[in-house]
């Protein structure tokens, strides 16, 4: 159901009920690919479009493979004749009437931002606004990371606009994505309807608030830079623990200390830490994998990204 904030940013699109999920297709079989969005821009990464072409004007011609990528993910204004090429008459006016889109004087202009990621389309913000940031590399490495094997149940923390349970959509039966700021939100429950995530729920929490007193299989947290003061991290690690069993995975993507890091979090069982940040940077970035049943061990493994490795990826967590 959606909430106010749901309906005073996307209740046009959201008003269509299950209609979103045939948009969602119909974009997909129209070209909106992760695989071709990172063709159309040259890029390793879908993350990375709008911000190479933040101040790129979109080709005087464009093919009718590119129409997609300019329009939703690059944010561009094109004429509405090539849109309605691609799109048809009766997609192009139900985008418009769910406030999808929006045409003046011949031209069409997309009123949200969408990603490609995997088979799912995130939607990350309005176009021009700055209250739902686009997803950073941060988002990408979390994503990298995740493990190959379905579990029943999926709690992502922080899960803003659900960009990583959009990415791997099969990997939870059961999936809650939890985040306190509303905006995001309402972001991520368009993007779930969009992709047919039936599978994903997603609630107004303070880190673990809102949810259920249980153990989790598969615990994740996209950690947000520290605030002055801030012991939100902290408080995760601290809180986690009520929610996990032998058989739990935590994976937490976060600003670290350089030196003693592993040493400071004092986790029982299994810890394996991937850092991509070069070793003498301070503050330094990386994925902590906890496994809280597995034998005692620990490790630091510095994780050297290049153009064809570009965030952590599974294999960076395994021993």
């Amino acid at each position: 159901m959606a909430d106010s904030a749901d309906r005073t940013r996307f209740g046009p699109a959201l008003a269509l009920g299950d209609e979103l999920v045939h948009i969602g297709r119909a974009l997909h079989d129209r070209g909106m690919t992760e695989h071709a969005v990172q063709a159309c821009f040259g890029v390793n990464c879908v993350g990375h479009v709008p911000r190479c072409t933040t101040s790129t004007p979109a080709p005087a011609t464009l093919t009718r493979a590119a129409v997609l990528p300019w329009l939703l993910v690059a944010g561009k204004t094109l004429p509405a004749e090539a849109v309605r090429a691609v799109l048809g008459d009766e997609l192009h006016q139900t985008m418009c009437r769910a406030a999808l889109l929006a045409e003046r004087d011949a031209h069409v202009r997309a009123l949200v931002c969408m990603l490609p990621v995997g088979e799912a389309l995130a939607v990350c913000n309005r176009i021009g606004g700055d209250d739902v940031p686009l997803p950073d590399d941060s988002s990408f490495h979390m994503i990298g990371a995740l493990p190959a094997r379905r579990v029943d149940r999926w709690l992502d923390i922080g899960t803003g606009t659900a960009i990583a349970p959009l990415a791997r959509r099969g990997l939870g039966g059961h999936v809650v994505g939890a985040d306190v700021n509303t905006a995001v939100l309402a972001c991520a429950r368009l993007g779930a309807e969009l992709s047919g995530a039936t599978e994903l729920e997603l609630r107004t929490s303070d880190l673990f608030a809102a949810v259920e007193p249980d153990t989790w299989p598969l615990i994740t947290f996209n950690a947000p830079l520290p605030q002055p003061g801030s012991e939100l991290l902290a408080r995760f690690w601290h809180d986690v623990r009520a929610r996990v069993d032998d058989h739990s995975e935590v994976l937490v993507h976060s600003q670290q200390p350089r030196d003693s890091y592993i040493e400071s979090l004092q986790l029982p069982g299994d810890v394996l830490v991937a850092r991509y940040t070069p070793e003498a940077m301070d503050p330094a970035f990386g994925v902590t994998r906890w496994r809280p049943g597995g034998r005692h061990r620990s490790h630091l493994r510095h994780v050297s990204l290049t153009p064809a490795h570009p965030h952590v990826t599974r294999a960076d967590l395994e021993w």
